[in-house]
C-alpha cells in the first residue's frame, strides 16, 4: 500500500517564500517611489504657484513700465516672504530684459529653484540665493542664466 503525502517540502517550501519576499519587495520599491514623486509634484506645485504670484506681481506693476526691471521688482509678498509662507526651502530668480530695438517690450524669465528632502536641489542655484554664481551653471549649457524645471516667462508690452 502506498502513502499519499498532501504535504510540501523544504524546498517547495522555499521557493514560494522566495518569489513572495521578491514580490513585496517589488511592491515597498514602487510604493516608496509613488511617496517620493508625489513630494516632487506638490513642490513642483508650489513653486509654480509662487512663479505665478510674482508674475502676478510684475504684471501688476505695468503702470510704470520704465521701472520694470530685475533690480527693482517689489517682493512684498512675494519672493523670500511667500517661500516662507509655502514652508518652500527654495529661492526666486527673475530677469528682465529688452529686445533689441523694441523700446515698449519687456521679456520677463522667473525660475525657482528649491531643495527637496534627501539634500537634492532641483534646479541650477545650488546654495538657493536667487543669483547666477560660479559654479552653478550645473547642466554646462554655458547660457550664463539659472535653469529650472519650474520657469516661467512672459512679456509685458506698454500700454
Amino acid at each position: 500500500m502506498r502513502i499519499k503525502s498532501s504535504g510540501l517540502t523544504l524546498m517547495e517550501v522555499m521557493i514560494v517564500v522566495a518569489i513572495l519576499s521578491f514580490a513585496i519587495t517589488a511592491l515597498l520599491v514602487g510604493y516608496i517611489n509613488c511617496v517620493t514623486l508625489n513630494e516632487h509634484d506638490r513642490k513642483f506645485s508650489q513653486a509654480m504657484n509662487i512663479a505665478r504670484e510674482l508674475m502676478e506681481q510684475i504684471y501688476n506693476q505695468r503702470t510704470d513700465f520704465a521701472s520694470i526691471a530685475s533690480s527693482e521688482i517689489p517682493k512684498e509678498g512675494g519672493g523670500d516672504t511667500m517661500m516662507s509662507l509655502y514652508g518652500f526651502l527654495g529661492s526666486a530668480s527673475i530677469v528682465v530684459t529688452e529686445p533689441v530695438g523694441i523700446s515698449n517690450l519687456k521679456l520677463i524669465k522667473i525660475v525657482i529653484c528649491w531643495e527637496e528632502k534627501g539634500g537634492r536641489i532641483i534646479g541650477e542655484d545650488v546654495n538657493l540665493n536667487g543669483h547666477y554664481d560660479s559654479g552653478t551653471d550645473k547642466n554646462d549649457d554655458g547660457n550664463g542664466e539659472l535653469d529650472s524645471i519650474c520657469t516661467l516667462r512672459s512679456a509685458i508690452a506698454a500700454r
